[in-house]
């Protein structure tokens, strides 16, 4: 579930759960639809020449483990290495990316990749199922990826809760942050009875945000699919009135749009201003 985001770090590009297809479901001709394209595809990045230094992939669910996209990403040379939770690789392998292309890491686990960027495996509070008989036969995790060379650090949030009494994220923070970009869930999160144990609402997301010590973060897991009880415009809308004390660096971004860590670029109605006149 969008908006998932490329990082560049140091020259070095970081890809997360990429989704590029119509759906997410395991059949192509029924289950959540998109309502909004991605920002560009798959095609228009091989043709470009991009290269993806390291693709993170987070949990199994499809709307952030597309096989599909998996499948034409490889195919293409798109991704050098995959980075997945444990139990995850044969999904990966089945869709055709080389066994040697992926690391399957357990949390706290890391990896020095050869061109510069290290690798962490991180906790989450989720769950994990593709088949109604596997459910969490795999792993579910966050991503810290650092470019030493750059100074530069992302973490990446895919899909969590908030722990109402462990200190997760303040954790993650103290071992690993600060943090120069985070991207964060804010949407998926209605009704709270039954979604907050593996989502994070907008204050949620602003609370890991103070936790990892980020100093620029993205709201990430809305815009795309409608998953969950919410208006689909309700995550942001939400985000901007926990955040309108103008200290924290917390953005939604249009689809296709950038920021740089420590640079506000807040306007996220340009990309739904057609809906909005609707």
């Amino acid at each position: 579930m969008g908006t998932q985001p490329v990082v560049q770090m140091g020259g070095k590009l970081v890809l997360t759960d990429p989704v590029f297809s119509p759906r997410c479901s395991s059949i192509s001709f029924a289950g959540p639809r998109r309502y909004t394209s991605p920002g560009c595809t798959i095609d228009d990045l091989a043709s470009s020449g991009v290269t993806f230094d390291v693709c993170v992939i987070s949990h199994d669910h499809y709307d952030h483990l597309d096989v599909k996209s998996v499948s034409k990403l490889s195919g293409l040379g798109v991704v050098k290495t995959w980075c997945v939770p444990e139990g995850t690789k044969g999904v990966l392998t089945k869709a055709g990316v080389m066994d040697e292309d992926v690391k399957e890491m357990v949390w706290w686990e890391e990896v020095d990749l050869d061109d510069g960027l290290k690798v962490i495996c991180c906790p989450a509070q989720h769950w994990c199922c593709r088949k109604p008989w596997d459910c969490n036969s795999r792993l579910w995790a966050t991503w810290v990826v650092k470019h030493p060379p750059s100074s530069s650090s992302f973490f990446f949030g895919g899909d969590t809760g908030y722990p109402s009494t462990f200190p997760l994220f303040k954790q993650i923070g103290d071992l690993h942050g600060p943090f120069s970009v985070s991207a964060i869930p804010i949407g998926a999160y209605h009704p709270r009875w039954f979604m907050s144990p593996a989502h994070t609402d907008p204050l949620n997301a602003v609370d890991i945000h103070r936790d990892v010590r980020s100093v620029t973060s993205v709201g990430i897991h809305w815009g795309t699919f409608l998953l969950a009880d919410e208006c689909w415009d309700e995550p942001v809308r939400e985000l901007e009135k926990h955040t309108k004390e103008g200290w924290e660096e917390f953005y939604a971004l249009r689809i296709g749009e950038g920021v740089c860590s420590g640079v506000k670029d807040f306007d996220w109605r340009g990309n739904f201003k057609d809906l909005l006149a609707q």
